[in-house]
Order: C-alpha cells, then structure tokens, then sequence
C-alpha cells in the first residue's frame, strides 16, 4: 500500500499490509470486465503496521515515496500494454478459427489488424527493455500502453464486426474480450496520462522520436 503520512511530495511511504490483520477488508466488486482479476474495494480501519514493513526505510526520503511510486508504476506498464496486446491476439486468433472463409476484402482487413498487433508487440518489448535497464525511465511504456489500449478496443470491436449483428450475444468469448478490452485504458493511467508522460519524454530528450 502507499500511504501518506505527512503533507508534500516526500510524504508518501510505502508499506507492505498483511491481510490478516485485524480491521483488512476487501470485497470483490462487480465488474463488467477483467472479472478474474477479482478487483475489489478495500477498508482497512486501524490496521497495525509494523516498522519492519516500511518499504525503504534505509534509504533517504527522496528515494522513497513519489520517486518509489512513479517506478512502481513504470514496472507495471508494459505488463498492462502486454495484457492489451494479449486481449488483441486473442480476438483475432477466435476469427480465424471461427471465420475460416473470408472476402478478400474482409481478409485485407484481418492481415492489417494483425500487422497492428505485432507492430505493438515489439513496442511492448522495446519498453520492457527500456525499463529494466532504467526504472526511471518510463516514457517508452507510456507509448506502448496508449497504443496497446487503443490497439485492443480497436481490435475486439473489428472482430466482433466480422460475424455481424449479434456476435457478442452469439459469440460469448468475443463478448469477454470486449469488456476486458474497455478496462485497458483505465489500468496503470488513462490515454491522457501516458500522452502527457510520452510528450515529456520527447521534450526532454529522454525518448527517441524513432520510437
């Protein structure tokens, strides 16, 4: 959990929680998409924290708090451009194993949205790479989630096109990808966000325009 202990940006602290302290609840909520990852609301009244759970409490404030938080988040960022990736693959590998027969106009339209999704594959491994070698720098994984995100609403809405009115009643699965695909733009920071972060990045020199 990140908390906050004092005013000012050094006075988030990190602290791992165990859920069978007295005063931890958590109860799943009701979601349209991603329903197993058990999403949930979370109560903690007067849970006891013991010292040794502070996460950095050997180094100095400024390696700790905002600075810990905006790495955390730059780790997890291409894990959710992966998961959009992921969702993308999957709604056009259900196509070609239900849709064997296509126009060739309808097949023009699956091989680019294939293209689509390997384009943003190796974005998604260029910002792993990039983050791994420096958790500082987080830039190139904004790049790679927003066009994940896109990627996959994009994409699971095409397939869904491809059987018609009704595919979503008719086609449970591509349904599922749907709603999951809607929640990728919302994990790990909106659109917004990740242009905002990108665009400091280019301003900043810290990102290639290559990219």
């Amino acid at each position: 959990m990140f908390a906050r202990s004092r005013p000012g940006p050094l006075g988030i602290t990190a602290v791992l929680v165990d859920t069978d302290e007295p005063g931890f609840q958590a109860e799943p909520l009701q979601m349209i998409g991603l329903r197993g990852a058990r999403i949930s609301s979370i109560v903690m009244d007067r849970v006891p924290i013991p010292e040794d759970r502070f996460l950095g409490r050997h180094l100095p404030p400024t390696r700790r708090g905002v600075w810990a938080f905006v790495q955390t988040f730059n780790l997890l960022r291409p894990g959710v451009a992966a998961i959009a990736v992921g969702i993308a693959a999957a709604a056009l590998d259900y196509v070609t194993a239900h849709r064997p027969t296509l126009s060739p106009a309808d097949q023009e339209r699956l091989e680019d949205l294939n293209r689509r999704v390997e384009a943003a594959r190796r974005l998604v491994h260029h910002a792993a790479a990039a983050v791994d070698a420096r958790g500082t720098d987080g830039h190139l994984a904004s790049a790679a989630k927003l066009r994940a995100a896109r990627l996959a609403e994009d994409t699971t809405l095409a397939a869904c096109a491809f059987f018609g009115a009704g595919a979503r009643l008719d086609h449970p699965l591509l349904d599922k990808l749907a709603r999951d695909a809607r929640a990728m733009e919302f994990l790990e920071g909106t659109a917004n966000m990740q242009k905002l972060n990108l665009f400091q990045g280019l301003l900043g020199g810290k990102v290639e325009r290559a990219h």
